[in-house]
């Protein structure tokens, strides 16, 4: 069994699959313990930004500017590739002119 895509690091965990990854365990953790569904989402948003806003200012090395930048796109995207699938991000590249339909 390959292991690698676990964020075993700072840097592994600094990465869109690392967020992915753990906004998904702790997705998985609150939907046993919260019964309310409707803050099961945003709960794991506030999580996984906080861990990702903690790791850019301590673990990443750089302007704080673009650290905190780069924490908060991270956690925000890892939590929503984890609450609503790949959509969340395909949908974004539409709407941008990045990704063509």
């Amino acid at each position: 069994m390959d292991l690698s895509i676990f964020p075993v690091s700072s840097k592994l965990l600094f990465s869109l699959v690392g967020s992915a990854v753990l906004a998904t365990v702790v997705l998985q953790y609150l939907k046993q313990y919260i019964t309310a569904a409707l803050w099961i989402n945003l709960i794991d948003l506030v999580i996984n930004l906080a861990v990702f806003l903690s790791v850019a200012y301590f673990l990443v090395e750089g302007d704080l500017g673009e650290r905190m930048l780069a924490g908060g796109l991270i956690g925000l995207f890892g939590a929503a590739l984890a609450c609503y699938g790949y959509e969340v991000i395909k949908n974004a590249l539409e709407f941008t002119g990045v990704l063509k339909k």
